[in-house]
């Protein structure tokens, strides 16, 4: 059996699954990973058959579009409801079986809510994903790859040109519809995160962007690994600063984070330094906080209501660590945040263009450093 199933809803994400099982076969071998449609020969029972290659797989990667969850079926009823789903049944098997969960964001997809799920799939919003935008594919994917060649171990495929490739018509019309679903708009820019159970969070998963900084540190191939064997395997990288931020503003952080990072200051981005497949990714977080000399709290229209950006900032008053914080916008701030933040103690960009924020971002910080 395969070593990567790919668990994906036709309706919602077939090209995009498509394209993931190319890269990942063009990596570890077109017979160790399973894409349903493509890996399942005529006359098999479909159902069994999904079921053993979940049951023997190491690791199921989810991969979910904007109509994973809503997806209905002929009476008008949501598809992942119905208990004979066959991505519920996929999901849930996967869930209950111990094995590293990877959901997979694509086309601007947000990590459902775990109120939102059914009942065996809550646990699912718990384990840190990635996000692919087909504009940043390759480079989303630089986020992945640590993680599944801890599963699968590394430089398991043949050479591209020896490779076997199954159901070649049927990859065609994935690219094809790909190429459609590009062509028309259907992929907007990525501006919500994956992986952590919220809406306007301040540090989910994400997907590392290019960066003169790697990934956090896996050791090497570990056949059997499980979600908590890759949660003990993350080295918490040296930094000086904490970002808490909302996914939704990702394209800006990242701006900010390279402005900071061209000045020598390494930060810690939850997209970043905290590896897909993850269950545990509060305690990174508490760990990335505490060890920090500076947490930067982003605030913005999105941020601001986010209960996780408030936890962070009571974790960093809780640890005594200072905090920096920066309105991009005029949104009030919350009772919460209030508490922490008087008007004199932050930088106000709200008037001043991204641009102008990014240059200005990152000498505030150089001068909590020099006091």
């Amino acid at each position: 059996m395969a070593g990567l199933f790919i668990s994906y809803r036709r309706q919602d994400s077939a090209a995009y699954a498509g394209r993931l099982y190319s890269d990942l076969t063009d990596r570890y071998g077109n017979e160790n990973v399973l894409l349903d449609v493509a890996d399942i020969s005529p006359g098999q029972d479909f159902a069994a058959t999904l079921r053993a290659a979940v049951a023997a797989c190491k690791s199921v990667l989810v991969v979910i579009g904007p109509q994973w969850l809503d997806a209905t079926d002929v009476n008008g009823q949501r598809r992942i409801d119905d208990p004979s789903d066959f991505i519920r049944r996929e999901v849930g098997q996967a869930l209950l079986s111990g094995k590293p969960v990877i959901p997979v964001l694509v086309g601007g997809a947000a990590m459902p809510r775990s109120d939102d799920l059914p009942p065996d799939l809550r646990r699912l919003p718990m384990f840190m994903g990635v996000q692919l935008n087909h504009q940043r594919w390759q480079s989303d994917l630089t986020l992945l790859w640590p993680v599944l060649d801890e599963v699968m171990g590394p430089a398991s495929a043949p050479p591209r040109a020896h490779a076997r490739r199954a159901s070649a018509p049927f990859m065609n019309r994935l690219a094809q519809a790909f190429a459609i679903l590009v062509g028309r708009g259907g992929d907007r820019p990525e501006s919500v995160e994956p992986v952590l159970d919220r809406s306007a969070t301040s540090s989910d998963l994400t997907a590392t962007p290019a960066s003169r900084h790697s990934p956090p540190s896996i050791p090497g191939s570990r056949p059997e690994s499980g979600p908590d064997q890759l949660a003990g395997s993350i080295t918490a990288p040296s930094h000086d600063i904490f970002v808490s931020y909302s996914s939704e503003d990702r394209p800006l952080v990242e701006r900010i984070v390279a402005s900071i990072e061209s000045e020598s200051r390494r930060c810690w981005v939850a997209y970043r330094d905290i590896p897909p497949g993850v269950p545990a990714w509060a305690e990174p977080i508490v760990t990335a906080i505490a060890s920090s000399r500076l947490v930067l709290v982003l605030l913005t229209t999105n941020s601001i209501p986010s209960i996780e950006v408030l936890r962070e900032v009571t974790l960093a008053a809780d640890e005594r660590i200072p905090l920096l914080p920066v309105t991009l916008d005029r949104t009030p701030l919350s009772a919460g945040l209030r508490y922490y933040f008087v008007a004199g103690q932050r930088l106000d960009l709200s008037g001043a263009s991204p641009a102008e924020q990014v240059r200005r971002i990152a000498p505030a910080v150089a001068a909590r450093f020099a006091t």
